[in-house]
């Protein structure tokens, strides 16, 4: 999906109305990379972009950094934890991520 595509679906997301709200403020999603700098294959400092506000779960119009070595899989432990399916690790996670 290329970000034109991204910010089309997070568009559709915003005017879809769900009960008091719209389905962007439903939904959390994770869109991203895998590689931080593709010169060198690196799989460190990854572009991530987290939509929606997980029903009230996550606050919008934030940059967070995290330390450059952070496993990317903390995001998806966060997000799990943040839809109420709480687990210990996924992938090479070392935990949640503080101030999401």
């Amino acid at each position: 999906m290329c970000s034109s595509d991204l910010a089309k679906f997070a568009d559709k997301l915003s005017k879809t109305q769900d009960g008091d709200g719209s389905l962007l403020d439903r939904v959390m999603v994770m869109y991203g990379s895998g590689i931080g700098d593709g010169n060198v294959h690196s799989c460190h400092n990854l572009p991530l972009l987290v939509l929606g506000k997980g029903n009230g779960k996550l606050h919008g119009n934030q940059h967070m950094a995290y330390a450059m070595d952070t496993p990317a899989m903390n995001l998806g432990v966060t997000l799990l934890a943040k839809a109420g399916v709480p687990v210990a690790q996924v992938g090479d996670s070392t935990g949640p991520l503080a101030g999401l």
